[in-house]
């Protein structure tokens, strides 16, 4: 017995609107990481991104070296979020229906 594959349907305008809601999201939250940025920037400090335990304060002042990595890998954390927005809204207007006048 052979199986048939079921084809695959077309790309709908829902599909579409789903990466672009996706899009959305991911920019916001790089935004939002890129704003943690600058704030550390501009008072010294910053915090570090932990999901357990206690979130630890990092100075310019106390802790340069800490610092200064906190800083790049929020940086390169919120690059890639908006480099993934970008992918994720090119391929809802590749899912887009053409519109028609």
């Amino acid at each position: 017995m052979t199986s048939r594959k079921k084809p695959t349907p077309p790309a709908s305008r829902r599909d579409a609107r789903l990466f672009l809601g996706f899009a959305a999201a991911l920019a916001v939250m790089a935004c939002l990481i890129a704003f943690t940025v600058a704030d550390g920037l501009m008072h010294g400090a910053i915090n570090s991104m932990t999901r357990f335990g206690p979130k630890t304060l990092y100075t310019l002042a106390e802790d340069a070296r800490m610092y200064r990595f906190t800083l790049i890998w929020h940086s390169v954390i919120a690059g890639a979020l908006l480099i993934l927005a970008g992918v994720s809204f090119q391929v809802s207007r590749a899912l887009a229906p053409d519109r028609k006048p």
